[in-house]
């Protein structure tokens, strides 16, 4: 019986993380309280298909990235960032990099949210491969 309980143990797989475990829009916890510099594949329209955390359906252009799982929803604080740095056209920001901070503060009426600002790419900074 021992056997069999230690075999079906080495089988399990276990989970990995939160951010693996539940796919889906990047979120202010995904960058774990830092930030990590990404490329921006590209930006698509959303379908019908994308909705958000609420169920609400999605309308704002969604950045994917580059090796990247997870994409994220723009808003328009982070639309007119990036497009302060590349330029009003979507298509002018792919290959291009940004940084991604994830921030705790009073945002959207309420206290202590998560959100995500995009700032210029410091060359110093890190890169976290593994985040989302």
């Amino acid at each position: 019986m021992k056997e069999a309980a230690k075999k079906a143990a080495s089988e399990v797989r276990k989970a990995v993380s939160v951010t693996k475990s539940f796919p889906g829009w990047l979120e202010a916890e995904d960058l774990e309280g830092g930030e990590t510099t990404v490329t921006i594949e590209y930006v698509r329209e959303p379908t019908k298909d994308d909705v958000g955390l609420k169920g609400a359906q999605v309308t704002k252009p969604i950045l994917k990235f580059v090796n990247r799982t997870k994409e994220m929803i723009l808003n328009i604080t982070n639309a007119r960032r990036v497009r302060k740095m590349y330029g009003n056209e979507f298509s002018k920001w792919e290959g291009k990099q940004i940084t991604l901070v994830g921030e705790v503060g009073d945002f959207f009426g309420r206290k202590n949210v998560g959100c995500i600002r995009v700032k210029k790419t410091n060359p110093n900074s890190q890169t976290k491969k593994d985040l989302f």
